[in-house]
């Protein structure tokens, strides 16, 4: 039975049960029998030796007989959950994993032998509670391991399973939404009483042992290179981290290098990576040889300092995802019960695993991959339910991790090639998919064109109908051409298709970064594919039916090969291409296809030849009818002689139906009468003998012809059809595949030829609309999980299925919602324009039916997000006021959809210096929040610190002040002084303080928001480096340059390392740019140009040249070239800047009027004082429209205006600016303390100025007034 867990009860079922008695030492402690202990519900239990072929049902069945002659419970419930799957160890046996809804009294030990009858045959099997070892509790198709390791004391079953119920989240939720794995779990003996605990066994054994079991679960070929998952609970996780730093310094054998470079990532829940509040357990294990494993648990112990650094040396962020979960609640102690001898709880509690514990396992890993569970130390990993939130959230990063692996097993598939050569000093590279067709019918005269005009010609066009062996070719010669050069495979029947398979090259080549958009990986592919690193290669477009001209120019280098497939003509002229054209076979060609395919012995006497040769000329030696034709007479044994007679009898009626103009019209390439015929002999038979495959081709007609994956196939709607997975599946498949309907090209994924497919969707008639429907559901299953690393693959689906519903009427409703989810998912992938494109149709239903208002309002934010991102920020303010709108009138104002709309709106007015509307929405937003019954607190503190922002950027800093205060006190009562939010609005603040002058406020404030960043994230932390720099910048501000400059100089190399920043993240170009305005102040000028112009290419390649951030450095380019001296580059920038910002912001945006005022000071110290007073007219009334007369801004503009205005000789105007200037000073200067009385001050010193300038020029005989 189950071990002792660390927090008693924990196990493989739900009561308490004796330690194993896996070991020979003896323990003091006393245990009471298995007849003193009550039938335990939901025992767990393990069956290995099974035969590899055992069935789950023949299983099941096999149980239940042997339930019966034990007497003990049979019923159907009997066994509620079960699982199989092939042994990790025995190639040969099954491990499969049972739970009986009480466990059997027959199995009294932690260990028996059982024989058990399975379909009719006695096998001698093993059973045990104890899981030591590795346990598989799922296989299907695996690309991906994931191996669960338990804690302390813990059984290796039920450290995962949640009482009250039979399901164990790792078994029988994860395996439903995460296809394509093997889940194994690891069982090991850290018991701490009992026998178990007689082991001495240290951190670095057990990871040892750890890592020897997973290289003998890993041992096939198939399996040593598998991407590899970890999970670890407590000491599980330290565990894990053991035998992976054992791995990864072994890695001159190949095991262990194997095993060390298939690591992914791992998923940590409540690791005590800095040690574990473990006084507790000093008593329990006083004087028993394990007492060492436990001391190597204290925080200060040094084999764990020894293995934290090991592995952070070795794992970084960088290339590995961790998940590092910890708890929010005390865990119940346990002590040892004088009576009894067992662990019991008592009502002592404590935190066990500190949170700066439990996430410390690499050094700044991201704040968000530190995730808190409401549960303690013993239930912190385990999940009772399917909708459990907890669990929600571990699935989702588990299937981050697989999509990370699928992404390397893709990139491992393409770079296969084992007998391939070099050429031109590279080894090549081969990106085709497919696996070769041995069965290929040489197509002579055509082959050896093709391979020709391949050698002589940029590019190759292949057109002609569909079913003349186009692809078929050109796969030919991309395996023929392997050898002398690279070869890359591009599906290009869609934009979609096409773009995805430039990608999936990209990846191949290694150009792929994290964070790239699409569009400029494929401008990479193109400049890789351009450059003589690439060497001499052959790219395959198959299928071309798109036109867009600007995606074909990937393959536009004359140093390569273009070979396409098509349809149309038209693709030879826009590719200047030659063209080859496919047709029909000739007869010889044909003969040999046909007996390749028939399996008839092309010397074989019985069959009569002629009619071979009739047969092929009724088929008009078409490739795919002679295709179709010879599999149906293969598996179906049927003799030519009647296949023709078949044949005859139907062709003159599908050759009358192939000259039907109706039937052109709907069939943009209408299969051949002899394809029709042949499809329908097959089809016909296929109903009548296997109606389940007949429905599964209609089914997958309805889907996108290329690519379907085997998993799309197996969501609940196949069932409809009894097509479920499994062997009704299976079966269905097998019997498309053998008549030549459904062909299997890349692995785990099938093809229908695009004529069979539409003919298939043709001669549906009426049950069109209810497979239609049928392909809806299973893709709106297929995308309802957002985190699936499949969404990617399914986005071609998507489009079939909307293309082929359009014309039912009944399914638009359902069309619509979909799309916008479809639309969603194109925006994760870059795909902007479709999902722009889709969701406007949506809104173009909805307002043209008048139907479903809220509807309308979601694809209105869905579109208005799109284009925030997208930064078109116009028609992003014009899809959130409608949005708004939509959701006031069906949710309500306080409604958190509503609020979202209202604070989007306002963030994008305030992105385009709009703050008045800004101001106004976040105020409406707080307004209507606070209408809520229960209002959101973390909703009202965000709106009130983005008021602040808005007053900030107003210059309004004591109502920023206010509300920063505001926002400030209700983080700290609401999340606490010490969390991130409450130094994000703390940081902000100082940040005000400090554009205020108030220095020393900033400054204390700067340094409380570092220490808490520092105790909390690290001082190397992103956000910590951020406020080193704002610290530095004060200091540079008031003149401490020599600290400024060491500052800067150390946060940018800080950051240039940082593994989630880097030299051109926006992170480390603020500092740069800050050093460089400093470097220009210190008369640094050549260091100062040079960093100020990496700064602006690194903003225009991040964020384009039009970008708010790529101006400012424009801008700021601009004053270092004045304070360097070139006059005419200045010059230039100022220009530049003044006029994007002015275009993009507009001319009262703060930022377009700070370049306005600095060019126009600029011309002043050039003597253009005219220039200078037009450029500071723009500036006073850009200040007047968006602060108003008062505002400091203005009042310092109209006093440059007056120097400026003096700089022209108009000394009247000059005197009339500053006399107004200072009645307003005097009027409010008892009010608004020092500083206004410093201004008013300094302009009656100017006045003073100018009115000798004036007598000046009056004694001079000129006049005071303005000469031109």
């Amino acid at each position: 039975m189950p071990g002792e867990t660390l927090f008693p009860p924990s196990g493989s079922t739900d009561a308490a049960a004796p330690p194993p008695a896996n070991s020979t030492s003896t323990s003091t402690t006393a245990t009471p029998s298995a007849s003193e202990r009550p039938p335990r519900p939901f025992g767990a239990f393990r069956i290995s030796e099974l035969p590899r072929a055992t069935a789950p049902s023949a299983l099941r069945t096999a149980l239940l007989l042997w339930l019966a002659s034990h007497k003990e419970n049979a019923s159907d419930d009997a066994i509620p959950k079960i699982s199989l799957a092939p042994s990790p160890i025995d190639s040969d046996s099954a491990v499969a994993t049972v739970t009986f809804a009480v466990a059997p009294a027959a199995l009294k030990r932690e260990s028996e032998r059982v024989v058990l009858r399975i379909e009719g045959r006695e096998v001698d099997v093993s059973f045990d509670s104890h899981f030591a070892g590795l346990t598989p509790l799922y296989c299907e198709e695996p690309v991906v391991d994931i191996v669960a390791v338990p804690g302390l004391g813990s059984n290796g079953f039920g450290a995962w399973k949640a009482k009250g119920g039979p399901e164990m989240w790792l078994r029988d939720f994860l395996p439903e939404k995460v296809p394509n794995v093997r889940v194994l779990l690891y069982g090991y003996n850290a018991d701490l009483i009992g026998p178990g605990a007689g082991s001495f066994a240290s951190i670095l054994d057990m990871g040892r042992a750890l890592m020897n079991q997973l290289i003998m679960a890993r041992e096939r070929p198939e399996e040593t290179r598998r991407p590899l998952v970890l999970i670890g609970h407590s000491l599980g996780g330290l565990v894990i981290k053991q035998a992976l730093v054992d791995a990864a310094v072994a890695v001159s054998s190949p095991a262990h290098k194997d095993l060390y470079e298939s690591f992914i990532g791992a998923l940590f829940f409540g690791v005590p990576n800095r040690g574990l509040n473990d006084k507790f357990l000093h008593e329990i294990v006083r004087g028993q040889p394990n007492q060492y494993l436990i001391q190597s648990l204290d925080p200060e112990s040094s084999e764990l300092r020894r293995l934290h650094e090991g592995f952070t040396t070795i794992f970084d962020k960088t290339k590995y995802k961790f998940y590092s979960y910890y708890e929010t609640r005390v865990t119940a102690l346990s002590e040892i019960n004088p009576t009894t001898g067992r662990l019991e709880e008592t009502n002592k509690t404590a935190i066990l695993v500190l949170q700066h514990s439990a996430t410390e396992c690499v050094p700044n890993q991201a704040r968000h991959d530190h995730i808190p569970v409401d549960a303690d130390h013993r239930g912190i990993n385990k999940f009772a339910t399917r909708s459990n939130h907890n669990f929600l959230q571990v699935r989702s990063h588990i299937l981050a991790l697989v999509s990370v692996a699928q992404e390397k097993v893709d990139r491992q598939a393409l770079q296969k090639a084992p007998d391939f050569s070099s050429h031109d000093g590279h080894p090549v590279r081969f990106a085709v998919p497919y696996m070769e067709n041995e069965k290929y019918t040489r197509r002579v005269k055509l082959d050896d064109m093709l391979s020709k005009l391949s050698e002589a010609e940029h590019a190759v066009v292949l057109v002609g109908p569909g079913g003349t062996g186009k692809t078929q070719a050109a796969l030919k010669l991309a395996f023929q051409s392997r050898h002398a050069r690279d070869v890359y495979w591009i599906d290009g029947s869609t934009i979609e298709s096409f773009t995805s398979g430039v990608i999936l090259v990209g990846k191949y080549l290694g150009l792929a970064k994290a964070g790239m958009k699409e569009s400029d990986l494929c401008e990479e592919v193109k400049k890789w594919l351009e450059s003589d690193e690439s060497g001499k290669w052959l790219a395959v477009i198959d299928n071309l039916t798109h036109t867009d001209q600007s995606a074909l120019d990937v393959f536009s280098a004359e140093k390569g090969t273009l070979v396409v497939t098509t349809r149309q003509e038209d693709f030879s002229r826009m590719l200047r291409a030659r063209q080859l054209d496919y047709a029909n076979m000739t007869a010889e060609e044909a003969r040999m296809a046909f007996h390749n395919l028939s399996s008839i012995d092309i010397d074989d006497r019985t069959v009569d030849g002629s009619d071979i040769v009739k047969l092929l000329s009724l088929l008009d030696h078409f490739p795919l009818a002679v295709s179709l034709a010879a599999s149906f007479i293969r598996e179906t044994k049927t003799p030519v002689a009647e296949y023709l007679e078949m044949l005859q009898r139907s062709l003159p009626d599908y050759i009358k139906l192939s000259q039907d103009q109706t039937l052109r019209f709907e069939l943009k390439d209408p299969p051949t009468a002899t394809v029709i015929a042949a499809w329908d002999i097959s089809f016909r038979r296929i109903k009548r003998d296997k109606p389940s495959a007949a429905s599964l081709l209609q089914l997958m007609s309805m889907l996108d012809a290329h690519d379907i994956p085997v998993d799309l196939l197996h969501f609940k709607p196949t069932t409809e059809i009894g097509c479920e997975k499994g062997s009704k599946f299976d079966g269905a498949i097998a019997v498309l595949q053998s008549f030549s309907l459904v062909s299997t090209y890349k692995e785990h994924k099938y093809h229908i030829h695009d004529v069979v497919a539409a003919w298939t969707r043709k001669q549906m008639g009426d049950k069109s609309e209810h497979f239609a429907q049928l392909a809806l559901s299973l893709i709106e299953e297929a995308i309802s999980d957002q985190n699936s690393p499949k969404l990617v693959d399914y986005l071609p689906h998507g489009d079939a299925v909307l293309l082929h519903t359009t014309k039912f009427t009944k399914l638009v409703q359902r069309r619509m919602v979909f799309q916008s989810k479809l639309a969603g998912i194109l925006c994760q992938a870059g795909r902007h324009s479709k999902a722009i494109e889709l969701i406007k149709d949506c809104i173009e239903y909805y307002e043209a039916t008048k139907k479903d208002g809220l509807e309308n309002a979601e694809c209105s934010y869905q579109l208005a997000l799109i284009e925030e991102t997208q930064k078109n920020y116009g028609e992003a303010i014009t899809w959130h006021l409608k949005a708004k709108d939509g959701f006031v009138q069906n949710l309500g104002q306080s409604h958190l959809r509503t609020l979202g709309a209202l604070t989007h709106l306002a963030s994008v007015s305030e992105l385009r210096g709009d703050y008045l509307n800004a101001l106004q929405n976040y105020e409406q937003a707080l307004a209507w929040a606070k209408t809520a019954p229960k209002p959101s607190d973390s909703f009202l503190i965000d709106t009130i610190h983005s008021i602040a922002l808005v007053y900030d950027g107003q210059g309004r800093y004591p109502q920023a002040l206010e509300f920063f205060d505001r926002a400030l006190s209700g983080s700290i009562q609401t999340v606490g002084a010490a969390h991130p939010n409450t130094l994000a609005i703390q940081n902000n603040r100082a940040i005000s303080l400090r554009k205020q002058g108030l220095y020393s406020d900033a400054l204390s404030a700067f340094k409380e928001v570092a220490a808490g960043y520092a105790q909390l994230l690290g001082s190397a932390h992103p956000a910590a480096l951020n406020v080193a720099g704002n610290i530095a910048l004060i200091d540079d501000i008031q003149g401490r340059h020599t600290l400024a400059l060491q500052a800067y100089t150390h946060i940018l190399s800080q950051k240039e390392a940082h593994p989630a920043l880097g030299e051109d993240s926006l992170s480390a170009l603020a500092t740069r740019a800050n050093l460089a305005l400093l470097q220009s102040k210190l008369a640094r000028h050549d260091d100062a140009v040079t960093s100020a112009r990496r700064v602006l290419e690194g903003y225009t390649a991040t964020l384009g040249p039009d970008h708010p951030s790529t101006l400012d450095a424009v801008a700021n380019l601009a004053l270092i070239l004045d304070a360097a001296g070139d006059v005419q580059a200045a010059k230039s920038h100022y220009a530049h800047a003044c006029w994007r910002q002015a275009m993009q912001l507009g001319l009262s945006h703060p930022a377009t009027l700070a370049t306005l005022s600095n060019f126009a000071a600029f011309s002043a110290r050039l003597g253009v004082w005219a220039e200078a007073v037009e450029l500071q007219d723009q500036v006073l009334s850009g200040y007047r429209e968006a602060f108003g007369d008062a505002h400091v801004f203005t009042l310092r503009a109209e006093r440059e205006l007056a120097r400026f205005l003096g700089g022209c000789g108009r000394w009247e105007e000059a005197l009339g600016v500053l006399e107004r200037l200072a009645a307003g000073y005097k009027a409010e200067r008892k009010g608004e303390g020092k500083g206004k009385s410093e201004e008013y001050e300094a302009v009656k010193r100017e006045i003073k100025d100018v009115k000798a300038k004036m007598e000046e020029a009056v004694a001079a005989g000129g006049s005071a007034a303005w000469r031109g």
